[in-house]
């Protein structure tokens, strides 16, 4: 039998004890159900944004998780910036103890994914492997922010240059029922489709956003030189 190549993370946390704890959550959902009989392997950590950079672009882990609490010692929404701008390959979860305006102005600079300690929507293990699957996991505030987020740009309520496809009606439904607090699973279960597919949904919506965002930078930068 073939065994599945190891999902490879990289842990950005100030706080020692909670990286030591996600660390020890993954290695023991290494090969689970959770992951599908994948194994998991912690290939790195840092306590520093800088490092935290330095790191996932040396390393190019599948995942990294990423802190982005408002810490005045940690810049997570910059970790996430630098690295999505740089590292394409690498998803980027945002992890929060709660729902803050920290945690989706980090969805705005790349994350692509969202972890809350205090209420996490699936656990932490089911949420990487699903992120490095290109799927995005959202939390019931992320989902609405998505969903006001792009509105806002459509309706040319900022200054790009560059507007945002309009959701389809399936991302939008799939987002507006997470948004009201339904699980993945419920979705799945009412749009009569897998949980796969509404994680890829929310994700082809923030794939929107990302990607507009990203024109709108390189047409800014192309018309300065």
């Amino acid at each position: 039998m073939t065994l599945s190549r190891p999902i490879s993370v990289v842990i950005a946390d100030p706080n020692e004890l909670r990286r030591n704890a996600m660390a020890a959550a993954l290695t023991a959902a290494s090969g689970s159900s959770e992951v599908h009989g994948t194994p998991v392997a912690v290939i790195g950590h840092a306590g520093v944004d800088e490092d935290a950079i330095n790191i996932v672009l040396e390393l190019a882990p599948d995942v990294a998780l990423v802190s982005v609490d408002d810490v005045a010692a940690f810049d997570g929404r910059a970790v996430c910036l630098v690295c999505s701008e740089r590292m394409g390959v690498t998803r980027l979860v945002a992890v929060a103890e709660t729902e803050t305006p920290a945690l989706y102005a980090t969805l705005r600079s790349g994350a692509f994914s969202t972890y809350l300690r205090s209420a996490p929507v699936l656990p932490l293990a089911r949420t990487l492997w699903g992120a490095q699957r290109g799927e995005s996991v959202l939390s019931p505030g992320a989902a609405a922010w998505l969903i006001a987020e792009i509105e806002h740009l459509v309706n040319g309520d900022d200054d790009l240059e560059t507007v945002p496809p309009m959701l389809s009606e399936l991302e939008r439904s799939v987002l507006q029922a997470l948004a009201d607090g339904a699980t993945p699973q419920d979705v799945a279960n009412d749009l009569l489709i897998t949980v796969h597919m509404v994680n890829t949904l929310a994700g082809h919506g923030l794939a929107k956003l990302h990607r507009t965002l990203r024109d709108d930078r390189e047409l800014k930068l192309a018309r300065q030189s």
